[in-house]
This record gives C-alpha cells, sequence and structure tokens, in this order.
C-alpha cells in the first residue's frame, strides 16, 4: 500500500507542476488492474490478512472453505490464534488490538482494489526483496510498475523479504542502495 500512495503522491505532486526527483519504492508491487473493487467476504479479506504476513490459510492448516465455514466473529478469532502459535504477532495481542490491525488492513485493501492509477511520466526506482526472486520463479521483477512508468523502472534487490528487509542486518544494505540511488539522482541533476 505503501508503495501506491508514493506513487499517486508523486502524480499529484506533478500534475502541480512540482519537479520529482526520485520516485522511490521499498518492495510494491503496483496495483493489478483485474482487482475488482467488489465487496470481499469476511473469511477472503481475513485469507488475503494472512498473506499479508508472507502466508496462505494451508500455511495455517486451514482453507478459506473451513474459515468460511465458522461464524464471522469466530474467523478473527481463530486466525488469530494461529497466528500466535506461528510467533507471526506478540503473544499478549488481544481480539479488539487484532481487529483494529485487520480492520484497517480491509481498509486499505479495499481502497487499493479500487484504484486505478494512470502512466506516471518518470521513472520508478524499485527495491525489491531479493527473497521474494528466489520463492517465485514467475516474479516480474518490476513487480508490474513497468506498465505504469513511462521512464522505465530501474530495480534493485536487496537481501531478505518483505518483513524483513526493514531490519538489521537487511536494512542497512537497502539504506546503501537507497543513499547510492539519491547521489546517483543529485549528481545526474547538477550535471
Amino acid at each position: 500500500m505503501g508503495g501506491v500512495v508514493a506513487f499517486e503522491m508523486a502524480q499529484q505532486l506533478q500534475a502541480q507542476d512540482q519537479e520529482i526527483a526520485l520516485l522511490a519504492l521499498l518492495d510494491s508491487h503496483a496495483p493489478n488492474p483485474r482487482d475488482s473493487a467488489d465487496e470481499l467476504s469476511e473469511a477472503a479479506l481475513l485469507a488475503e490478512f494472512v498473506g499479508n504476513f508472507g502466508l496462505s490459510l494451508n500455511d495455517f492448516g486451514m482453507t478459506s472453505d473451513e474459515l468460511a465455514r465458522l461464524a464471522p466473529d469466530e474467523q478473527l478469532a481463530c486466525v488469530l490464534e494461529r497466528a500466535r502459535k506461528a510467533h507471526l504477532v506478540p503473544a499478549d495481542i488481544e481480539l479488539p488490538g487484532a481487529q483494529l490491525l485487520f480492520d484497517t488492513f480491509a481498509t486499505n485493501l479495499r481502497v487499493l482494489r479500487a484504484y486505478r492509477p494512470t502512466v506516471y511520466s518518470g521513472t520508478i526506482t524499485l527495491l525489491v526483496a531479493g527473497d521474494a526472486i528466489v520463492e517465485n520463479a514467475e516474479n516480474d521483477p518490476a513487480a508490474g510498475w513497468q506498465a505504469l512508468a513511462a521512464g522505465g523502472v530501474d530495480t534493485y534487490y536487496v537481501p531478505g523479504n518483505h518483513y524483513t528487509i526493514m531490519r538489521e542486518p537487511h536494512v542497512s544494505v537497502l539504506a546503501e542502495r537507497l543513499n547510492a540511488t539519491i547521489r546517483h539522482t543529485r549528481k545526474e541533476r547538477l550535471s
């Protein structure tokens, strides 16, 4: 979601005749135009929520059909308990806190699925978590952004996955790559 927000901010700034020196996105995927803004079931939203942890319901030992058969108020409790056991959330998180996280996630997902971007006139710098490339052989190195960047996409790989690139030791490599990109952009602008 953060990458899409940054992308739209750059679009709006350009529409106000502001110069965008660098649009850098961190392990972000472009919005999928095939995603429907139609309402998703609670179980489908929970399956996406689990996917946001980098897992699937199968990793939790259940299917989306099994989750859908639970009463709506039991679905999040079931996912929360399994997330605790997998050490994906703090052990002391209670259902109201998890509900707030889930509601925020669900709202963001609905907004993201309804968003229809236009082509950005500049170049996108994309810093991609390298583990995702190894995990998914069909991965698009530009994560769908190529069709939305008239100036192309400069893709750089950093070690880690979507969650660990922002923690040591990987965040140091990410910061180094981002700093190098900023220095290069400044040098080009000055010459």
